[in-house]
C-alpha cells in the first residue's frame, strides 16, 4: 500500500543538447525515417537539409562558375572552384547513405555551403561563415518550441538510447506512469503525486502519437506460441462448461422466461439468486450424500435430498480471515489493487422476527406470490428486520422460494444450493405485523452477525446466527448457526437474459460463470480450514 501512495520521485534533470549540433544520433536516425513529422520546421535541426537546395545542384553550379570568373588570376581558384561545382552532388549523393553518426560529425561545414555562402581562402570562409551563419542561428534559437529530437532527448534524459526504437517504447510507458500500460489504465487517476511527478508527458506530442501497437501491453502467449498447430477443438470452438452452463439455464427458465415476469417487475418484487454453502443430506441415511463420483456435478431434483446450510466455527473463522485479506488485497492503495475490482466490506447486527399471517391479510398477497407460495399458503409469514443497536426497521418482507439446484462437490467438503426466490415488501405498517407477536408457536427470534463482501455483481455473506433452542430436558438454550451464502445480484442478471432473448450483445453466460467460479473458489478453500 506504502509503495503506490508515495509520491514516485521525479525524474532526474536531462542534459540540455545544443540545437546545432547535440541531438543524439539513434534518436535523428528514428526522426529521419519520417517526412511528415520535419515538414513543418524544416530548417530547425541542423542535420535537416532544405530539400529544395538538397536536390537542385544548378544555384550553386552558377554561384560557383561566377566566382571562377572573378577569380582566374588566383591561382588555387581552380582548385577550389573545382571542389565547388561538384560539392551539391556529391552531398547529395553522400547523404542519402550516411549513418546519422557520420552526418552529425560533418554537418557544420555543410550547413554553409547549403546556405549558399563560397569561399575561396581561408579568411574568406571565416568572414563568411561569421555572417551568413549568425542569422540562422538567431532563426533557429527563435523558435517557439526545441525541435523534436531535442524534446525527445528531455524526455528521455540520463543516457543516450542504444536503440532508439526500443527506448523509446519504454520510455513511453515510464513516462506515462511509472509502469506498464496494463497497470496505469486502473491507477492513471488514483494518486495526484504521480501526476505532478510525470509533467513532461503533454510535451512530447510525438511520442505520445507513436503506433499503438507499441503503447500496447505485452499478449499473453497463447497455447499455438509452444505446441505448434493447435485450436481450442477439432471445430476450432472451445465447448461450453457444462456445470455453469446448467446453472444458467435454470436461472433464465426460472427468471428471465417466465410468464408472469411483468406482473412481478410492476409491483416492485425482487428476486434473490443465492447460492448457499452446506452439505447435502441423504434423507435415507442421514448423511452426506454419496453417487460414487470425484468431481463435482449437477444432481437430479430428488425430495430425498434436504441441504443442511451450515458449517463448523473454525471454518467461519477461516473465511472471515481469508476475506478479510482480499479486501486488503483489492483496495486501490494496495499493491496491484489498482488492476483488481475492489472488495468492500460491511459488518451489520440485525434481528429477525417472524409473524404468521392470518387469512385476511394472507387475501391482500398478489396472486404471483401466491402461486409460488402453494401449499405454504397455510402457514405464510411475514419477516421484519431490525438494527439490533437503534431497533430501527431495516425492512418488512414475505419471501416465496421458486426453486432449487443441488451441485455435489464430492472433492470439497461443503456441497452447494442454488436457490431462486421471490421477496415482496409488505406494504401495510409494522405495526399491525407487531401485533401478531403475541403468538405462541412464533418462529424464534434470528440475531445475525453479518460480514457482508461485495465484488461486483457478487455479495459474499458471512453470518453467525444466534436463535433461542430447546436443550435437554426442554431446557432454553442459545444455538449459534454458521453460514455462507453467495448472492448475484438480479437486476443486471435480469438485464443480460433479456439481451439474449433479443440478439443483443450480452455476457449472460459469462456473468453465470463468475458466480459459479465464486462458488468453486470458497468450497475448494474449505479444504484448508482446520
Amino acid at each position: 500500500a506504502q509503495a503506490q501512495s508515495s509520491p514516485q520521485p521525479p525524474p532526474p534533470p536531462a542534459k540540455r543538447i545544443s540545437s546545432s549540433y547535440g541531438s543524439p544520433a539513434p534518436d535523428m536516425h528514428r526522426r529521419s525515417l519520417s517526412h511528415s513529422e520535419r515538414a513543418p520546421s524544416p530548417s530547425v535541426s541542423p542535420k535537416t537539409r532544405v530539400p529544395s537546395l538538397q536536390s537542385n545542384p544548378d544555384p550553386l553550379a552558377a554561384l560557383a562558375a561566377d566566382a571562377k570568373a572573378r577569380q582566374a588570376p588566383v591561382p588555387q581558384a581552380m582548385a577550389i572552384d573545382s571542389d565547388r561545382a561538384v560539392t551539391p552532388a556529391k552531398r547529395k549523393l553522400e547523404d542519402r547513405d550516411l549513418t546519422p553518426k557520420d552526418e552529425h560529425q560533418e554537418k557544420r561545414a555543410k550547413a554553409e555551403e547549403v546556405n549558399g555562402s563560397i569561399a575561396s581562402s581561408q579568411a574568406h570562409d571565416s568572414q563568411l561563415s561569421s555572417s551568413p551563419a549568425l542569422p540562422a542561428r538567431k532563426r533557429r534559437t527563435a523558435r517557439a518550441e526545441p525541435p523534436v529530437w531535442a524534446q525527445n532527448v528531455r524526455t528521455l534524459g540520463k543516457k543516450m538510447p542504444s536503440s532508439a526504437n526500443f527506448v523509446l517504447q519504454k520510455r513511453v510507458h515510464s513516462h506515462i506512469n511509472g509502469k506498464p500500460e496494463a497497470s496505469n489504465r486502473s491507477s492513471r487517476h488514483a494518486s495526484p503525486e504521480s501526476t505532478r511527478a510525470n509533467p513532461p508527458v503533454q510535451s512530447a506530442p510525438p511520442v505520445q502519437s507513436a503506433p499503438p501497437v507499441q503503447s500496447a501491453p505485452p499478449v499473453e502467449p497463447g497455447p499455438q506460441d509452444t505446441l505448434g498447430p493447435w485450436e481450442a477443438s477439432i471445430t476450432g470452438v472451445k465447448p461450453y462448461e457444462e456445470i455453469s452452463r446448467r446453472v444458467a439455464d435454470f436461472l433464465f427458465l426460472n427468471i428471465i422466461n417466465i410468464p408472469d415476469m411483468q406482473e412481478i417487475a410492476s409491483r416492485g418484487i425482487q428476486f434473490e439468486v443465492e447460492a448457499k454453502l452446506g452439505t447435502l443430506i441423504d434423507k435415507d441415511t442421514n448423511h452426506r450424500v454419496e453417487r460414487g463420483l470425484d468431481s463435482e456435478c449437477v444432481l437430479q431434483e430428488s425430495s430425498r435430498v434436504a441441504f443442511r446450510s451450515s458449517m463448523t466455527e473454525p471454518q467461519h473463522r477461516y473465511f472471515n480471515d481469508f476475506l478479510n485479506e482480499v479486501v486488503k488485497q483489492t483496495h486501490p492503495r494496495a499493491p496491484n489493487g489498482g488492476n483488481r475490482v475492489q472488495v468492500h466490506y460491511k459488518h451489520r447486527r440485525e434481528t429477525d422476527r417472524f409473524f404468521e399471517l392470518p387469512p385476511d391479510m394472507q387475501a391482500r398477497i398478489p396472486g404471483c406470490m401466491r402461486s409460488r407460495l402453494g401449499s405454504r399458503m397455510k402457514s405464510v409469514r411475514a419477516r421484519v428486520t431490525y438494527d439490533q443497536k437503534t431497533r430501527e426497521v431495516l425492512g418488512k418482507i414475505i419471501k416465496a422460494r421458486v426453486a432449487d439446484i443441488d451441485i455435489h462437490m464430492p472433492a470439497c467438503p461443503m456441497d452447494c444450493r442454488i436457490s431462486i426466490n421471490l421477496e415482496m415488501d409488505w406494504e401495510g405498517p409494522v405495526e399491525e405485523l407487531e401485533q401478531l407477536g403475541g403468538q405462541g408457536d412464533r418462529q424464534p427470534d434470528r440475531n445475525k452477525d453479518r460480514l457482508s463482501y461485495t465484488h461486483g455483481h457478487y455479495q459474499i455473506d458471512l453470518t453467525q446466527v444466534t436463535h433461542a433452542g430447546s436443550g435437554p430436558g426442554g431446557a432454553q438454550r442459545m444455538e449459534k448457526e454458521h453460514e455462507l451464502e453467495i448472492e448475484l445480484n438480479p437486476t443486471i442478471l435480469i438485464d443480460q437474459g433479456r439481451k439474449a432473448i433479443s440478439g443483443e450483445q450480452h455476457r449472460y453466460q459469462e456473468l453465470i460463470e463468475g458466480f459459479v467460479d465464486n462458488v468453486r473458489v470458497l468450497a475448494r478453500k474449505a479444504r484448508d480450514a482446520k
